[in-house]
């Protein structure tokens, strides 16, 4: 049961590994740059006073994020970061509204009234004002940050990846941001990950390469960090296992392991340059489930939330499209499952399964608030959990009410940092 006195309806368990893709997409939704500079915990975050520039002596105030506490959050925490300024103004002039018409309602106003109004109205235009001053602050301070880095040129680069672009441009900007010796070395890393799990890995060559001067520009401690990137499929050389295997089904039931056998090993054995390029397993489940819309997508004809918003319309989170599938079109779902696997794409069976209770009807589910609680197992991103908001609030016809629980919560600096402190 959830606070409300309501049940959960719907339970849906999400496994990390499904998508490695999305905590290493850099965040742009509002709540996720805050996670990312400020680190939220339990819906607070710790930020620095005004007026401390000492680091030695700088203190810090505690600021909830919850919608109780915070009036302006609910409709900015999902925005991406480039409207969040505009919805700020908006939102300030609203107040300013509101301020004049409390001033013409203390010109008439008797003693008690004005108790009232203090007590009341002008109490919550302070809080409000302080709440919004407190938000541009951050937004400028985030700004400032990232104009700081090129974060510009970063996100193309992460666009390219996410479309299958320009490759070997990719590759020569990392290697330059690790020859240049980049402070943060986290950031290359986002990138690399990306990359490589975008495409199944990558080559021998490129993988020795970028190992190699990782490894000279930030120490030779960081091998263990590179080697368990490699065991959690996240930074690693193409292997035999990486290319998706068709299967045959009118193979003969006694023959068909042979045949994948043999088959295993020409593909081990003779790794042509067809093979390399052919499509991963993002690339053909991104095109399947519109995952990286066009540009000629982008301009939506009807104005309205949506999940690709918090990556800038450029890429809709794995994960979300994948719970959205299961909640509307678990057929679909079911389908595209068999595809993959009939394609011989590795890790397909794991991609989807559907207990029923049998309690609930089609038409129960559209016409009353589903409470859904979604269990990322392994963690998840606040943009994730935003773009899930973006869902629910896209479906006129569906009452959706999204609960989250996830192990974690991940930046990818974050997450990288996580498993090189990991035994």
């Amino acid at each position: 049961m959830i606070p409300s006195g309501r049940y959960i309806q719907t339970v849906i368990l999400f496994d990390r590994s499904v998508d490695l893709i999305t905590p290493f997409c850099s965040q742009m939704c509002y709540e996720g740059l805050l996670d990312e500079y400020f680190n939220i915990e339990g819906g607070r975050m710790k930020i620095p006073k005004n007026g401390n520039t000492d680091n030695a002596s700088k203190q810090y105030e505690h600021i909830s994020l919850s919608t109780r506490d915070d009036m302006v959050i609910e409709g900015i925490r999902a925005m991406h970061f480039t409207k969040v300024f505009q919805e700020i103004k908006a939102y300030l002039a609203r107040q300013n509204v509101l301020q004049n018409d409390v001033r013409d309602k203390m010109q008439d106003a008797s003693i008690s009234d004005l108790k009232q109004l203090v007590h009341t109205d002008v109490k919550g235009h302070i809080n409000a004002k302080k709440q919004i001053t407190r938000h541009l602050d951050l937004c400028t301070d985030i700004y400032e940050k990232k104009k700081a880095s090129d974060f510009k040129i970063q996100l193309e680069m992460e666009t390219d990846i996410l479309h299958l672009h320009n490759f070997e441009d990719i590759v020569s900007y990392i290697h330059t941001m690790i020859c240049r010796c980049e402070p943060n070395k986290y950031r290359p890393l986002q990138l690399l990950c990306l990359l490589s799990t975008a495409n199944n890995g990558l080559t021998r060559e490129y993988y020795e390469l970028l190992c190699r001067s990782y490894l000279q520009a930030y120490g030779y401690e960081n091998i263990p960090l590179l080697y368990k990137l490699e065991k959690l499929n996240l930074f690693h050389a193409k292997r035999s296992c990486d290319v998706p295997i068709a299967i045959n089904t009118n193979t003969p039931a006694g023959f068909r392991g042979d045949a994948i056998l043999k088959m295993g090993k020409q593909v081990a054995q003779n790794l042509t340059e067809k093979t390399q390029t052919q499509k991963t397993f993002f690339h053909y489940i991104a095109k399947r489930l519109n995952l990286t819309p066009d540009l000629n997508q982008q301009a939506r004809t009807t104005p309205g939330p949506d999940m690709a918003d918090v990556f800038g319309s450029v890429y809709v989170p794995l994960s979300c499209r994948l719970i959205e599938e299961a909640l509307l079109n678990p057929a679909k779902l079911s389908t595209l499952q068999h595809e993959l696997l009939q394609r011989g794409y590795p890790g397909a069976d794991d991609l989807y399964s559907h207990r029923s209770s049998g309690v609930s009807t089609r038409a129960q589910f559209h016409e009353v608030q589903q409470a859904i609680l979604v269990v990322f197992i392994g963690g998840c991103t606040q943009s994730e959990i935003n773009a899930l908001r973006m869902l629910a609030m896209s479906k006129c016809n569906i009452k959706w009410q999204f609960y989250f629980a996830p192990t974690n919560i991940w930046t990818h600096t974050r997450l990288l940092k996580e498993i090189e402190a990991s035994q």
